[in-house]
Order: C-alpha cells, then sequence, then structure tokens
C-alpha cells in the first residue's frame, strides 16, 4: 500500500498506481542478538513478492491474511516506514465503523465515464481504505475488470500486429488489476497456442529440409548407380528369356519398362513385352478350346514357345483320350504311333493286348460250333454220356427251364424222340468272345436248328422243320453248354 496516497495496487514492483510514488524496502536494518551485531540480508525480489501478496489479500477482501502478512514483515523489518503505515492503516480501518467515512464513488464513476478506468482504480482504493462498504468493493472489482479489459484491449493490437512479446507484457499488467479475468486469459492461451503452433511449424520445416537433403543425396547416390542397375534389370529379362520362364519374363519386362523409361533396352523390351503377351494370349485361347486341334495350331506358330511343351503334353492327353474312346486295336496303334515317347503310352500297350485278348480265334470258333453239333448229334442218337459231355454242371437256363438239370435235359431228348427217325442238326453257326473279367471268358452261339430224316438227307416235312428253329447257346470257358435256348423262326 502507497503511504503516500494509500493506494494499495502497484503498477509495477516499485511504482504506486494511484501517484506514481518509487515504493522501496530498507534491507539495511539491523538488530543485535547477544550483544553481537549481524546485519539481514534479504533479497528485494523475495520481500517484495511478499509485499505485493499483502496488498492482493487486502484487495481481494482477505483481510487476516494480508494483516499476518505485514506481521510478518514487520517482525523483520520494524522500521520500515512502508510495512508500519501499512500496518497503521489495517488497525484504523478496524477501529472506524463502516459507513463513517466519506462517499467518493460518484467521483470515481465520473472518473470512468471519462475513459480514466486507472485514475478511477487508483480512487476507489483510496475510497476503500476509508470506508469499505460492499458497494465500493463491488465498484473496485467492476474498475478492476475495466483496466484488465483496457490493458486487453492493448494486447489484442499488439497481437494483429504480430508483436507478441508485447502482447504478453499488456496482459501481464492487466492482470495486475484483476488476475482472474478470463478475457486476459484466453489471450495468453491464444498467444502460447500461436508459439506452439510457429515451434511446430519450424520444426515441421526443419525436417521437411533435412528430408529434402535426405532425398537430394539418394538421388545423387542413385544416379551413380542407374547404370549397374539397369544392367542387372536386363540381365534378368535375359535370365527369364533362356529359362523360358513367361510368367516370370513378362514381369522382368514389366518392371524394367517402369523404372527405365529411358533406358539402353526401351526398344527392345516393348517388342519383347508385345510378342510374350501374345504368345500368352493365343496360348490361353488353345487351353480354352482345349483340342487337337487348337494345341496343333499353337505349336505350329510357336515351334519354339514358352508354352510348346504344355501344348504337347495336352496334345499327348487328347490324343489317348480319343483312342481310349473309340476302343479299337486300330486306335491304340496310332496313338502310340504318334507318341512312342508318350505318357500314355504303356496304357495305351495293355489295353491293345487286352483287345487282343478278347478277339476270337479260329480254334475258339471251331471248338464253340463243334459242341453245338455234338450236342444235337448226341441228342438224335439218344446218347445220353455224348449228351454230358457237352452241358455243364450248372445249367442256368434249357429250352425254356431256369435253373435246369439233367431230368429236364433228358426230358427234351425223350420229346426229341417220338419218331425215332428224326435227327436234329445245327446249322450256321456264328460264334463271338465275350470277356467276363478276372481272366475268364465265355463264348455266345447262334445258329439255326433243323429237323431231318434219318434216311435221307430231305428236311422233315412239319411246322418246325420248314424254316427250322433259331438257337442261341452260351458256352464256358471248357466249351460246355452253360444255356440253350430255341425259338421259332
Amino acid at each position: 500500500m502507497c503511504p503516500k496516497c494509500g493506494t494499495a495496487n502497484l503498477r509495477d514492483s516499485k511504482t504506486c498506481a494511484g501517484c506514481s510514488e518509487t515504493l522501496t524496502v530498507e534491507p539495511s536494518d539491523t538488530c543485535e542478538n547477544n550483544g553481537e551485531q549481524r546485519k539481514v540480508v534479504q533479497n528485494v525480489k523475495d520481500v517484495q513478492e511478499k509485499y505485493n501478496k499483502v496488498v492482493r489479500d487486502y484487495n481481494n477482501g482477505h483481510f487476516e491474511e494480508a494483516r499476518a502478512g505485514i506481521e510478518e514483515l514487520l517482525a523483520v523489518y520494524p522500521n520500515n516506514k512502508t510495512f508500519r503505515d501499512v500496518k497503521a492503516l489495517m488497525d484504523s480501518k478496524q477501529d472506524n465503523k463502516r459507513g463513517n467515512q466519506p462517499d467518493g464513488s460518484d467521483y470515481i464513476r465520473n472518473l470512468v465515464a471519462g475513459g480514466d478506468v486507472e485514475k478511477a482504480y487508483s480512487e476507489v482504493n483510496k475510497l476503500i481504505s476509508s470506508n469499505p462498504s460492499e458497494d465500493n468493493l463491488k465498484l473496485r472489482a467492476e474498475i478492476s475488470a475495466m483496466c484488465a479489459d483496457k490493458f486487453a484491449d492493448s494486447a489484442l493490437n499488439e497481437l494483429h500486429e504480430g508483436n507478441s512479446e508485447k502482447a504478453d507484457e499488456f496482459i501481464r499488467e492487466g492482470l495486475i488489476y484483476d488476475p482472474e479475468n478470463a478475457r486476459l486469459a484466453d489471450i495468453r492461451k491464444n498467444i502460447r497456442r500461436k508459439r506452439q503452433r510457429k515451434i511446430v511449424w519450424i520444426f515441421i520445416s526443419v525436417i521437411l529440409f533435412i528430408a529434402l537433403l535426405i532425398s537430394a543425396a539418394i538421388y545423387y547416390i542413385s544416379g551413380q548407380n542407374n547404370f549397374e542397375e539397369e544392367t542387372e534389370a536386363w540381365n534378368l529379362v535375359r535370365k527369364c528369356e533362356s529359362e523360358r520362364d513367361c510368367a516370370g519374363l513378362d514381369s522382368a519386362l514389366t518392371a524394367y519398362l517402369s523404372v527405365y523409361t529411358d533406358g539402353f533396352h526401351i526398344a527392345e523390351a516393348e517388342e519383347m513385352l508385345d510378342a510374350v503377351r501374345e504368345e500368352e494370349s493365343d496360348w490361353n485361347a488353345a487351353l480354352s478350346e482345349c483340342t487337337k486341334e487348337s494345341m496343333n495350331r499353337y505349336m505350329d506358330k510357336y515351334s519354339h514357345g514358352f508354352f510348346y511343351d504344355a501344348a504337347f503334353q495336352k496334345l499327348d492327353s487328347l490324343s489317348f483320350i480319343e483312342a481310349f474312346a473309340t476302343n479299337t486295336e486300330e486306335s491304340f496303334t496310332a496313338y502310340m504311333a504318334e507318341f512312342p515317347k508318350g505318357r500314355y503310352y504303356n496304357d495305351a500297350q495293355k489295353w491293345m493286348d487286352t483287345l487282343k485278348k478278347n478277339v476270337l480265334t479260329p480254334d475258339e470258333e471251331q471248338n464253340a460250333m463243334r459242341c453245338i453239333r455234338a450236342h444235337f448229334d448226341a441228342i438224335s442218337a439218344d446218347d445220353d454220356e455224348a449228351v454230358k459231355r457237352t452241358v455243364s454242371s450248372s445249367l442256368s437256363s434249357y429250352i425254356g427251364k431256369t435253373n435246369a438239370s439233367w431230368e429236364d435235359v433228358e426230358r427234351y431228348m425223350k420229346e426229341m424222340h417220338k419218331s425215332s427217325d428224326v435227327r436234329l442238326e445245327a446249322q450256321n453257326c456264328n460264334v463271338a468272345k465275350i470277356d467276363a473279367g478276372k481272366g475268364k471268358y465265355f463264348y455266345n452261339v447262334k445258329f439255326i436248328l433243323r429237323k431231318t430224316s434219318s434216311d435221307s438227307a430231305d428236311e422233315v416235312n412239319d411246322s418246325t422243320s420248314a424254316d427250322g428253329l433259331s438257337g442261341t447257346a452260351i458256352l464256358d470257358n471248357n466249351m460246355r453248354i452253360t444255356s440253350l435256348v430255341l425259338k421259332k423262326r
């Protein structure tokens, strides 16, 4: 508090806000302890801070804290006139009754209306020192806010002109009047954010600059090695070409053309890539059609193509499938001749051998016909033993009788021999060999059975012998009848 004008606030650490009186703290006081002199040395800045706190507490209505603070200072500096005056003022305030002091609020409001808020602040402090009424305290709070707003406006002007340091000074001065002013606090936050953004942009700029330096260095180094890298890339193209790696060649050429747009081999690479992709397209078309004709067409066009071997293998497979579907000795022979080293050569040989086994030999044909004729000759001769030698022990059917027995055969013989002069003769035999599986075969014999007189070669003139009977017999591997069917022609 200023001892001259009574203002309880400061413009800075040493000047009164009301009368501009210079306030000082005298650090040269001395005291005696046990008869010895010692000099009390205090940091002037620390003492001033304690004094400022006393003033703030008093201005904010914290009278007990302010009294405790000034008494603490007087304990150290008992001869300091400023501290004694402040203590005396506090004591007099306590003794005075509220409302006894003259009210100068109208004068102060006139100062505010005239725009001299700082002078009004000084006067209101004087008024409060004599009459700390609730209205006067409210008036000081309003004037404190006005002073803070004035400095806030000055700070904003400086901030708009880009002078953040000067704006920060105005904020500090404004906070002396109103330490809790929200507007000043917002402006200070804004200044700090701008400073932080500035620091961030500076940091980003430095990083970008470093990145540009690194990029330039990399570009310089890559330029030195560009020729070696292009040579290596082209060598990879040649390697894929020599290894007949179509997919690898396509990839290597694409990579070369994308990286070395002005390379030494750019024209050759473009021509090679077009040729590779054209061949790939033709090969995919051949695969899509998947016929012997499409494979032959690809192989004729690309005699040294990337997919020539694959096309040949596909042609091999398709040719064997065709031979197998035909399933003749001639078809397998043709396949084996076209593909002497084909993948299915051995399979074709096995199938052809199987077909040969199913071919009826002349001996098999003669034995089958001999069995049929012998059977009916034995019936004509009524020779039971001879008949048995031509019939299998397990007859599946015999002239309309299923699961026939020997008695069924004998019954047929007796039926045939009602007329002793009748002879049965099998003619026009047609033999077929049939594979029964597991290395077994059976023989299908179709024939015509005629009845003739035993006295002459003339046919017997009856209803069954005019055209004869149509017969079908099945013979087993041992040339024995297992089934016999006769029906009118």
